[in-house]
């Protein structure tokens, strides 16, 4: 089995890390690296994520992240001193930044491993799924939303599963 995981709020509490550069005045809009400074990373991973990643191997597991436009121009180099760390970079093979929608480059991981393989793809972005879904269709999506917050059309989509956590794509993972 491999994995395809986004980062910011599937394996990152993403929301606390901007509550706290919020706090200390930081202008969200124009995000750099040097925002980080004195700040453990790991402090903001959620508590399944390490498990979770050290139950694989690291040359099963790719992060697609994505560089979102609206934080300023240096984001490749926040989200990069954000994802590039310890434990994460260890425990996975790859890293891979995307500034638009994910299902190209989903596709493009893909074809680097074996032809066959069973792949697991799990975001909280809605839009995310439907596009690696589209682009790979073989791929098993999980929309994975940590709050209790789903809109009920969710649960229409076809062909993406809604989970809480990563233990719960780990159950249907066991179960494919």
């Amino acid at each position: 089995m491999k994995y395809i995981l986004d980062f910011d709020r599937t394996l990152f509490d993403t929301n606390a890390l901007l509550q706290k550069l919020q706090a200390a005045a930081v202008d969200l809009t124009h995000l750099g690296p040097e925002h980080l400074s004195g700040m453990n990373m790991a402090d903001f991973l959620y508590a399944d994520t390490v498990l979770f990643l050290q139950s694989k191997q690291p040359k099963d597991i790719a992060i697609l992240t994505a560089l979102g436009a609206s934080y300023g121009d240096k984001i490749r180099e926040f989200q990069t001193a954000k994802v590039e760390q310890e434990p994460i970079i260890s425990l996975v093979d790859q890293v891979v930044y995307v500034e638009h929608e994910k299902g190209g480059r989903a596709a493009e991981i893909v074809r680097q491993w074996p032809v066959g393989e069973p792949v697991v793809f799990v975001d909280d972005l809605l839009e995310n799924c439907l596009s690696v879904q589209a682009a790979v269709p073989s791929v098993h999506c999980f929309l994975l939303r940590r709050e209790n917050a789903v809109t009920q059309d969710v649960f229409a989509v076809s062909g993406v599963t809604l989970v809480q956590n990563l233990s719960e794509v780990e159950a249907f993972v066991a179960a494919l």
